[in-house]
């Protein structure tokens, strides 16, 4: 009992090394995260307009609406309205909480399914998993068109938002489907896992299609291995076909995301037999599953309908994102070779559940990634981010298993080599890792309890009205460190009231976009400047660089 403690210990150790470690010389608990930070700070918003009880709106102006899927947010905006606990220090510890807890639930999957020791160091490993870019784009990330990345686990997690709590959460939802075709397909198994698939469209939009894809393929596909048809696989097979071919004038009729349903509609012939097979089960699971999605979709729908300018935008918004097959692949050669290493084994010990996952993988992640070609349109490259990181955990557990299946010596000696192989590959992909590593220490992290940052908690009005901030001072750390609601919005998360009027950059129209104060700092060369004598100095504020004024703009 005390290495399997040991282990779990060790996982966390590893966690909080790969999350925490790099901040460690820094005010990491009253600092917000400066990697890749713009979108990072306007989810905070999200979660201080939440802690004010402001709900559904833009998060930076706190007006017009927002469909952006925000349950993390609103529960840390929750959180830190009752306790008072500062949102820059509940995203740190809510976040590294939620990640450290999926991590030790996949060490006890892994355990649970092959009683070996150290399986619960496994899914944790698997953050530091690297994709080459150090040996194949000098760099620890491989930049691919437009904005799309491919980089490993460690640098989806890092930032600790939404996405990073919903990666973890669909990788768990997983693992107990994975689980339960070990022990047996209990309440108490699949009753957790659909709930969290459910609950992922209210926390990360892609996480929740990456998950709800990759369990439909993994119920379909072991179905058709339980109860093997012919005629079930062609017509699912055709189905899918007919989806992927018709997707592009399909989605001009009705829009891309219905194509989604349509995809996993397409899987019912397939699991079928299975689903009837566990009829109660799984009728109570669909509920479950529907219930629990039902408020963004609901939300989300009803903004269609209504013709919404931001999300007919959003959707019309992901071009030029997709990945190229022979990047896909190399990238993913550190994980694939321990698929291999997993699929060898089950050759010798066949398991339909297991098999069936990496089946899965494959067919999810070849539709998913290729979603600008056949109508979807919604960011390939993050779903190929998000189902090598899925993939990463679950190989995890299904190697754990593997490893107390080499026993013979005959298995052995084919195995050691290509193990070594995946061992090797494996440790020079954490050049990935070494290199991020630095780069996220040297980003460090934005400061919220300096001079100036106290100076601006004293200084600015939180409910009267938009703030107009310091030319150096970013709005939306502005918003972060006093609450306030701030004249700047991120186009493409939500759109406020008099949008025109709010650039996302630049001045306002300070009369016409409601902007009732402004900030400038005497250390600001290019600051604002106010000759109108109808604007007012109310008030001013010193900071160990300078000082802070507050400016009356008239109604």
């Amino acid at each position: 009992m005390g290495a399997l403690a040991g282990s779990f210990i060790g996982a966390q150790v590893i966690v909080f090394y790969a999350l925490l470690w790099p901040l460690r010389e820094d005010n990491w608990l009253t600092g917000f995260r400066n990697y890749f930070s713009n979108d990072q700070l306007s989810y905070s918003a999200i979660a201080t307009a939440a802690s004010r009880g402001r709900f559904f709106v833009e998060p930076l102006t706190e007006s017009g609406s927002s469909f952006y899927p925000s349950a993390w947010y609103y529960f840390m905006g929750i959180v830190g309205g009752i306790t008072g606990i500062p949102i820059v220090t509940l995203w740190q510890v809510l976040g590294l909480l939620a990640v450290a807890t999926a991590i030790a639930v996949l060490g006890a999957v892994a355990y649970r399914v092959s009683h070996f020791t150290f399986a619960p160091l496994l899914p944790a490993i698997a953050i530091l998993t690297g994709t080459l870019s150090t040996v194949f784009s000098d760099n620890w990330f491989t930049s691919l068109n437009s904005h799309a990345v491919i980089w490993g686990p460690f640098g989806t997690l890092f930032p600790l938002n939404g996405e990073s709590v919903g990666l973890m959460l669909g990788g768990v939802a997983l693992a107990l489907l994975l689980l339960a075709t070990q022990i047996g397909p209990k309440p108490r198994v699949i009753y957790p896992a659909v709930i969290i698939l459910g609950l992922l469209a209210n926390i990360q939009t892609y996480s929740f299609f990456s998950a709800t894809t990759l369990a439909g393929f993994f119920v379909a596909i072991l179905a058709l291995k339980k109860l093997p048809s012919r005629n079930r696989l062609l017509t699912s097979a055709a189905l899918i076909a007919l989806v992927l071919l018709s997707g592009r004038f399909v989605a001009e009729i009705i829009g891309p995301l219905p194509l989604l349903v349509l995809l996993m509609l397409a899987l019912l012939p397939a699991a079928w037999p299975l689903i009837t097979a566990n009829l109660r089960l799984s009728i109570i699971a669909a509920i479950l599953y529907v219930g629990f999605a039902a408020p963004q979709i609901v939300h989300t729908l009803l903004g269609l309908l209504g013709d919404d300018e931001f999300l007919n935008y959003r959707q019309a918004s992901t071009d030029e994102l997709g990945v190229n097959l022979g990047v896909a692949i190399l990238c993913a050669i550190p994980v694939l070779l321990f698929v291999a290493v997993c699929l060898f084994t089950l050759k010798q010990f066949p398991n339909s559940g297991f098999t069936s996952l990496f089946i899965a993988l494959g067919i999810g992640a070849a539709i998913m990634t290729t979603n600008d070609l056949w109508g979807f349109n919604q960011e390939p490259y993050r779903f190929w981010l998000q189902y090598l990181i899925m993939a990463g955990f679950l190989t995890s557990i299904v190697l754990a298993w593997s490893i107390t299946k080499w026993r013979t010596a005959d298995l052995r000696k084919i195995l050691i080599p290509l193990v070594a192989v995946a061992v090797t590959i494996w440790v020079v992909s954490l050049l990935d890792f070494w290199e991020f590593r630095g780069y996220a220490s040297d980003q460090g992290v934005i400061e919220t309890t300096d001079s100036r940052a106290q100076a601006l908690r004293d200084l600015v009005p939180t409910d009267q009205g938009l703030i107009l901030s310091s030319r150096c001072v970013d709005p939306q750390v502005l918003r972060l460190i006093t609450t306030a609601p701030v004249a700047y919005f991120n186009y493409g998360l939500a759109w406020p009231d008099n949008r025109n009027e709010i650039p996302s950059s630049n001045q306002p129209d300070l009369q016409a976009s409601g902007v009732t104060y402004a900030i400038t700092d005497s250390a600001c060369e290019q600051d604002w400047e106010f000759t109108e004598t109808e604007i007012q100095a109310l008030d001013v504020g010193t900071y160990d660089g300078g000082f802070l004024t507050l400016w009356k703009l008239p109604n």
